[in-house]
């Protein structure tokens, strides 16, 4: 298994799994199977380019990756967190498919064996290949090593597995790259188009202007009407394009431990102070007891002044106990262990010889190793040319092995305490979780007194007690309060704190707050506008939530956007309100302007065509589409903008100056690639968008 150990070593391969590049071209059969087998739509989590994608289909690619990435990182559980970033990877990976397949069919893409072997084993080493057969020490792809996992790889199945998986991945990033390629390839900046670019970059203004914005008039006082609001819904119906999402309002019942709990806890922690005292193994003692394991690092007296333990423990024997108490949420008893003199912090340098270097491969070998070098250095060896040549600590490598002004109690313990124990220059060998180090002490700060102690730690936990209590309120709010109307009322009769979880989508699985909350998001999708949920169980809370919005993939219905378009039709009515006003005046002159309206005139410097915004105004896309036609000294407005309307006025008009024998080259080289920097993205989003992608997750998971 030491070849496992190596990959698994040499590499994150769970990108393997979760990298943006994943995405599968099983074409035959998965095709074949949405076509014939599942016709019913109720097992389908997905329709994409009217083919189904079933929840059958979906499960066992998720299961598969799951236990891949089991085998990957040597575990047989997955965490929430990971199994939502799975089934996420999952998702992209088949909609992939089913969106490109057809496509990369057409277009005759595809790869040769001839093609794969020259990745993996010819001049042409593919990425990946080289990310995980890398040379540690060298940071060179280690074609040697690669040969040697492929040549004993029938041996190890678990190898092969994973060999498999990594040569699927290889061939899916191949297509993609090559469809890639093909778009971009098909992507180009003409001389003319880089011209204009240059000349919409190079033509700057400096103006002066007015603006009245829309803010200064209250929106009460704009009255619309609904035939108004309509005939703009109707007119704009373009703005008003959604995709499918539900809105939740929710409430929690924290799942808090009692005062009964509290002392509960307190109790179990008192009951163990006599113990404590005549525990012979303290370690051991803590170990079973605590919830927490004790620091082993040595403590000043100013570590202990927050909790008045510094007077106490440091004038006390050895074993006695304090306790117990409470701190940070915690019931604590403490035991002095030890008592000595010894440093803040030491400098060392050391030379690391690691049983995961393919040269060393085990402890036995690291150690016959790590002797030799001393031996070496005790007889005039140099140091650091043996750090340079045989250290596997990349953090000290460079420094020559040297770490410098560590605390005590930092560093793993059997290299703490050689560092703190022993005397300056002291050199010897020191076995540590991470193979042997040759450790040499080269400066300790002035020892002073310090205390060792051992905790026992109790959280102070809800009891089953108080889960049940918590739950049996929020299952009473969730059964008398089951209308939307009601829900709102009880939040405010019984002053409960209400949160919004706008716009969920079936992809949604996290709520920001609440842990665990796809349960959540899987009952919004199948509830009613204006139902009211069960009572959910969220590990540390209960959750109650109405359904307060929920909109289909298409366009927004004229009721769902009226809030938008009463925001889009007042600010119409006081645009033209404004623009009589401004008009009224009928001045060419700013400060006539500003004087009526009771403001200034503002500056605006070094506007171009192609800025995102102008300053002091915002985003303003109407003033800037005059960028190019605007005359020095010449009065233009009143334009209706974002923000508001506005007169303007010229102060310096600034053409783009090409310099003499300028070539277009560079600057077209550029344009076209940052062209194709966004057609890699957007052609694939456009496939998507033609395979209206209809997504039913949320009713399975």
């Amino acid at each position: 298994m030491a070849a496992l150990q190596n990959i698994r070593k040499r590499g994150p391969l769970i990108a393997v799994v979760i990298g943006l590049a994943l995405f599968a071209f099983i074409v035959g059969d998965m095709a074949k199977a949405g076509d014939s087998i599942f016709g019913k739509g109720k097992f389908n989590v997905a329709e994409i380019n009217g083919k189904a994608l079933t929840i059958q289909e979906y499960e066992q690619e998720v299961n598969t990756t799951t236990e891949y990435v089991k085998l990957i990182q040597n575990t047989n559980t997955i965490d929430t967190e990971l199994s939502n970033q799975i089934r996420t990877s999952v998702w992209e990976r088949l909609v992939r498919n089913y969106v490109l397949s057809a496509t990369v069919k057409k277009l005759g893409i595809g790869i040769h064996s001839d093609e794969l072997y020259d990745m993996v084993q010819g001049t042409h080493i593919d990425p990946i290949v080289k990310r995980n057969f890398t040379n540690q020490e060298t940071g060179q792809f280690d074609k040697n090593y690669l040969m040697q996992v492929l040549q004993n790889m029938d041996k190890d199945p678990t190898i092969k597995q994973i060999w498999m998986y990594m040569e699927y991945e290889i061939t899916e990033n191949r297509i993609y790259t090559k469809y890639i390629n093909m778009v971009q390839k098909g992507m180009y900046t003409t001389t003319l188009e880089t011209q204009k670019d240059f000349n919409e970059r190079g033509h700057i203004i400096d103006f002066e202007y007015v603006a009245k914005n829309y803010n200064t008039v209250v929106d009460s006082t704009i009255a619309v009407t609904e035939a108004e609001l309509k005939e703009y819904y109707n007119s704009n119906k373009g703005e008003f394009e959604q995709e499918e999402s539900r809105s939740i309002a929710y409430v929690t019942f924290d799942i808090l431990p009692s005062k009964a709990d509290s002392a509960e806890i307190f109790e179990e922690i008192k009951s163990m102070k006599i113990d404590f005292e005549k525990a012979e193994d303290v370690d051991q003692f803590v170990s079973i007891k605590s919830d927490f394991p004790s620091n082993p690092k040595y403590f000043s007296p100013e570590e202990f002044k927050t909790n008045g333990l510094d007077t106490t423990l440091f004038s006390s024997e050895l074993g006695f106990v304090y306790g117990p108490y409470l701190e940070n949420g915690l019931y604590k008893l403490v035991r002095l262990v030890d008592v000595t003199e010894i440093s803040d912090s030491a400098s060392v340098r050391h030379i690391l010889i690691s049983p995961q270097n393919p040269k060393v491969a085990t402890m036995e070998r690291a150690e016959i190793l790590a002797d030799s070098l001393l031996d070496v250095i005790n007889n005039g060896g140099d140091f650091d040319a043996l750090v340079t040549e045989y250290t596997d600590d990349p953090g000290s490598k460079d420094k020559g092995g040297v770490y410098e002004d560590f605390t005590e109690g930092t560093m793993v313990k059997p290299f703490n305490d050689f560092s703190f124990k022993k005397s300056v220059g002291d050199i010897d060998v020191v076995e540590t979780t991470y193979g042997f180090h040759i450790v040499e002490i080269l400066k300790q700060t002035t020892p002073k007194k310090k205390v060792k102690v051992a905790y026992v730690q109790l959280s102070i936990l809800p009891s089953q007690n108080t889960f049940d209590d918590v739950y049996a309120l929020a299952a009473k709010f969730s059964g008398e309060n089951n209308t939307d109307e009601l829900f709102e009322k009880a939040i405010e009769e019984q002053k409960l704190i209400k949160k919004e979880a706008p716009n969920l989508t079936q992809a949604t699985s996290a709520i920001p707050g609440l842990q665990s909350a796809r349960e959540i998001v899987r009952w919004s999708f199948t509830a009613e506008l204006g139902e009211v949920s069960p009572a959910f169980d969220l590990v540390d809370r209960h959750v109650i939530a109405v359904l307060t919005d929920s909109k289909e993939k298409g366009f927004a219905t004229f009721e769902q956007s009226k809030e938008k378009l009463e925001i889009e039709v007042r600010k119409d009515k006081k645009a033209e309100q404004f623009i009589a006003e401004f008009k009224g005046i009928g001045s060419d002159n700013l400060n006539d302007y500003a004087t009526k309206f009771k403001t200034k005139s503002m500056k605006a410097n070094s506007v171009s065509f192609n800025a995102f915004q102008v300053s002091g105004m915002g985003y303003e896309p109407s003033i800037l589409a005059m960028v190019e036609t605007m005359e020095n000294g010449k009065f233009e407005g009143p334009v209706k903008g974002e923000n508001g309307v506005y007169v303007l006025k010229a102060t310096s008009v600034t053409p783009a100056m090409v310099p003499e024998g300028k070539t277009w080259t560079e600057d077209q080289s550029k344009l076209t690639q940052a062209l194709r920097g966004r057609a890699s993205y957007q052609a694939y989003e456009a496939l998507k968008t033609l395979a209206n992608i209809k997504d039913n997750r949320a009713k399975f998971f």
